[in-house]
């Protein structure tokens, strides 16, 4: 076996260690091959790559584990008195803008009620005053465009508030998951 097909075959083998870990593999192993006499020596005193890789892999398993999910862990504990008040603030306040959007929907939507009565009840005065009649018709026809608008201008909004706060809550879940 040549050192080219030793280091291919290492390679392959250590393929699904970590970037970080893999790549001080290979550096150790291309500089032992160069620092040793032959590849045929080297290759003998370090076994198969099969051996090779088996060694690195116990070794990685040995390694004790990082203390970061622990350290997370009782920093959210720590931290809960604060975390509980504004997760209550942030849902209170999702709540209020929820109730804000529709009680604005509901009034606009009594806007074109409003609207709508006015121009049909103006109907009335025709035979009195022909220009009162196209005054309220008139006022009536723009209560309900008004109306329409500010309905249609919540619609996208409230599809945009719902598209952002999920994503923002998706990227504070995955946050936390890591």
């Amino acid at each position: 076996m040549t050192k080219v097909q030793y280091m291919n075959d290492l390679k392959r083998r250590l393929g699904k260690l970590p970037h970080e870990d893999y790549a001080e593999a290979v550096d150790y192993y291309e500089s032992y091959f160069a620092e040793a006499e032959s590849a045929a020596a080297a290759i003998e005193q370090l076994g198969s790559p099969e051996q090779v890789a088996a060694g690195i892999f116990a070794d990685q398993a040995a390694r004790p584990k990082s203390k970061m999910g622990l350290l997370a862990i009782i920093l959210i504990i720590c931290s809960f008195p604060i975390l509980l008040p504004v997760g209550i603030a942030l849902f209170a306040l999702i709540i209020a803008l929820a109730a804000t959007i529709f009680a604005l929907f509901a009034a606009f939507f009594a806007v074109i009620l409003v609207g709508a009565v006015g121009a049909a009840l103006s109907i009335a005065l025709i035979a009195v005053s022909p220009l009162t009649t196209l005054f309220f018709i008139g006022s009536g026809l723009f209560l309900i465009m008004l109306g329409y608008l500010v309905i249609k201008g919540l619609i996208v909004l409230s599809r945009w508030l719902i598209s952002a706060l999920s994503k923002l809550g998706v990227k504070v879940l995955r946050r936390f998951a890591k």
